[in-house]
């Protein structure tokens, strides 16, 4: 018998996708400077053109771009503490204008 999709999005396999995707969109975003707070400007439309961009297909639900706007500002609380540190580098900075709130997908 299949587990129904409530059954599904809180089991551990699903959590475990869910970060993976979480990861690879805030690793996206976080290249480009874009932070947790751009996240809620974004259209449905949007966040699918920046999944795929990142490579993952697009979330079914929020709860994987809440787990990476955590992600984020998690990761914007470590750069404050460590601000030298080349683990907070951004790679694609310049790519950052055709991302923000508002670009057309």
């Amino acid at each position: 018998m299949c587990a129904g999709p409530d059954e599904f999005r809180h089991s551990a396999r699903s959590i475990a996708n869910r970060q993976t995707k979480a990861k690879a969109l805030a690793r996206f975003l976080w290249d480009r400077h874009l932070g947790s707070e751009e996240l809620d400007a974004y259209s449905p439309a949007e966040l699918r053109a920046i999944a795929r961009a990142a490579g993952v297909s697009p979330p079914s639900t929020m709860d994987t771009w809440r787990a990476a706007a955590e992600l984020l500002a998690a990761q914007d609380a470590w750069l404050s503490a460590n601000p030298a540190h080349q683990a907070g580098a951004r790679n694609h900075v310049d790519d950052a204008w055709k991302w923000e709130p508002g670009f057309k997908s």
